[in-house]
């Protein structure tokens, strides 16, 4: 799949569902789509999130791939992608595009190293299209 040139920056609409709203802008899907795809397969998804095996069925559902990276191998400034990342003891999906972090929980675009460093957040896994 190709790396997209341009992203729609969307907000997530439910508590849970990060992952939708990050699969949408990667993807370049409208976020209805992923959204009712992701619920028909996961009913909870929404509200409840997703683990990273559901995340990857719904991207191949649209006959697309995610190749997970090892944060350790992913030059996360220049990356376009799903970037996972763990605050407290929660996991967070968020948006990179060329290192730049999109926020779908807020909608807001970040600096990677002032999204970690105010968040308090580690990133965890690396998802490139």
């Amino acid at each position: 799949m190709a790396i997209p040139m341009i992203l729609e920056p969307i907000i997530q609409r439910a508590e849970g569902d990060c992952v939708i709203a990050a699969l949408a802008m990667v993807l370049g899907i409208p976020y209805a789509e992923v959204c009712s795809k992701a619920l028909a397969l996961y009913p909870a998804a929404d509200s409840k999130g997703m683990t990273t095996r559901q995340m990857l069925a719904v991207a191949r559902s649209f006959g697309r791939t995610l190749a997970s990276i090892p944060i350790k191998d992913a030059n996360l400034e220049g990356e376009t992608g799903i970037l996972d990342v763990r605050v407290n003891r929660r996991y967070h999906s968020t948006v990179l595009f060329e290192g730049v972090l999109i926020n779908p929980a807020d909608g807001l675009i970040y600096n990677l190293e002032t999204y970690l460093a105010t968040k308090k957040a580690t990133p965890a896994r690396f998802f490139r299209p």
